[in-house]
């Protein structure tokens, strides 16, 4: 079996298996009812909404389209602040230069934030791999219990202790106080491996943004900070900032703004109270290159991860990616449906651009106008050219152009016999029930229906 075969199996079971789990409904409904509120609302923060998004959608292709620019000015300004910059071709590169810079150090706790840059380089898989403990701070995740070994049952017998102890069953206070114990001791003296939302260019600035502020407190006291980052993530101007951030608030929060927005343009300096000693930016290529190689395509880089999309449609909110290679799959959303099979191949991914239903909800709640449905065209176009189609083949589409053009044909009883003999019944699925044609057309029905339907007619 190919890859490309292979992935769009398991990308099938797991959509069979949400539709047939209706345990999980509930949830995947109260997602999508929380961010149609958001998007509902967002307007109402803005005295010209669609000329904000225009103006952020700008802000993200000026980014882009002047990327070499910015990053030997991020750099240059990041730098002179005492911060180091790391350039990783791929997920492996960034693993590597990750793992180096654990060597050099000897503390006593790792800690991770929960962001989609890290599972994309696989980073959980690769600590686990190597036998390294970490500790996970993030609020939906909780303190998730890493070591196979050690960590589970630490976790679970402390949670258990204070619940009988002080709370009497009461599990939010519960984890409210074994988070708090937790992270007392896990800044004592770490490491904090982080994302950032943003970078800018003209400060050498790193911008992290929270609900919590649990990124705000790992900056401040973990003694090695290594930030991970997309070349994506990068704009131009602190000026672009605001907007930015306040369009990704609205549609991911609710909220004009983050109740936490951090900006770090190094390690600490002398005189100040807090920051890490030492800092890193990593920044990870991994296939975004390839990306703006695409003219049509490389919109897709302007997104600014508020979550909406993948929320919202009608496909990807009922199939989650499950273990796959490096520990995750593909993280499937409407963005894969176009970054995923540029970078990492048409031969494994172009069943990706298939997947959509081409409704156009995700582009209608984009806040910065990413075109999705168009590009995920244009996708299918390039898999088609390379032999990576998923749908009719040339004779198939011949038989129907056959078909279509005559009226007799069209209004055969045959019709069903010919399109199962084409191989459609085939490509319809095995899962589903081939439709019975009418014995009359539609012309026909309408005809008699309308009552002008006369034996001249027949």
């Amino acid at each position: 079996m190919s890859e490309l075969k292979d992935h769009y199996r398991r990308f099938y079971e797991r959509g069979v298996n949400a539709v047939r789990s209706k345990a999980d409904y509930s949830v995947y409904e109260s997602v999508g009812e929380y961010y149609e509120k958001l998007v509902a609302n967002a307007p109402s923060y803005y005295t010209r909404f669609d000329m904000a998004k225009k103006r952020a959608a700008f802000y993200k292709y000026k980014g882009i389209k002047n990327l070499h620019d910015n990053l030997i000015e991020f750099e240059g300004r990041f730098t002179a602040g005492g911060g180091k910059v790391i350039y990783a071709e791929n997920a492996a590169g960034a693993l590597n230069e990750i793992a180096f810079i654990l060597s050099q150090h000897t503390r006593k706790q790792l800690l991770l934030s929960s962001e989609p840059i890290l599972d994309e380089i696989g980073l959980e898989a690769y600590l686990s791999e190597k036998g390294q403990d970490y500790t996970m701070l993030s609020l939906h995740r909780l303190f998730a219990p890493v070591h196979p070994e050690t960590s589970e049952n630490i976790n679970k017998g402390l949670i258990k202790k204070l619940q009988a102890e002080k709370f009497s069953g009461n599990t939010v206070n519960v984890l409210d106080l074994y988070k708090k114990q937790s992270l007392n001791k896990a800044y004592d003296d770490a490491i904090s491996i982080m994302a950032a939302d943003s970078l800018v260019a003209d400060i050498g600035g790193v911008v992290f943004l929270d609900q919590t502020g649990e990124l705000a407190i790992q900056n401040s006291f973990s003694k090695i900070q290594i930030v991970v980052a997309g070349i994506d993530r990068l704009i131009s101007s602190v000026t672009e900032l605001e907007l930015l951030n306040a369009l990704k608030s609205t549609h991911r929060y609710g909220d004009y703004l983050p109740w936490n927005q951090t900006i770090v343009r190094g390690p600490k300096q002398e005189g100040e109270i807090d920051g890490p000693e030492e800092m890193y930016v990593i920044w990870v290529d991994n296939g975004r290159s390839k990306i703006m190689g695409y003219k049509d395509q490389r919109t897709i880089l302007n997104c600014i991860r508020c979550g909406a999309c993948e929320a919202l449609c009608p496909v990807f909110k009922f199939v989650k990616s499950k273990s796959g290679e490096n520990g995750h799959e593909n993280h499937d959303n409407p963005l894969a449906c176009v970054a995923l099979p540029i970078e990492r191949g048409f031969d494994k991914y172009a069943y990706l651009s298939f997947a959509c239903t081409l409704c156009g909800k995700c582009q209608e709640v984009c806040p910065v106008r990413i075109p999705l449905p168009e590009l995920i065209l244009f996708n299918r176009r390039e898999a088609v050219g390379r032999g990576h189609g998923f749908g009719l083949n040339k004779s198939q589409v011949k038989t129907l152009k056959k078909m279509f053009l005559k009226r007799k044909a069209m209004e055969s009883p045959y019709n069903k016999f010919v399109l199962k003999a084409s191989g459609i019944k085939k490509e319809f699925g095995a899962q589903r029930v081939f439709p019975d044609f009418s014995q009359k057309s539609f012309h026909v029905l309408w005809s008699e229906a309308s009552g002008i339907y006369t034996s001249q007619n027949k």
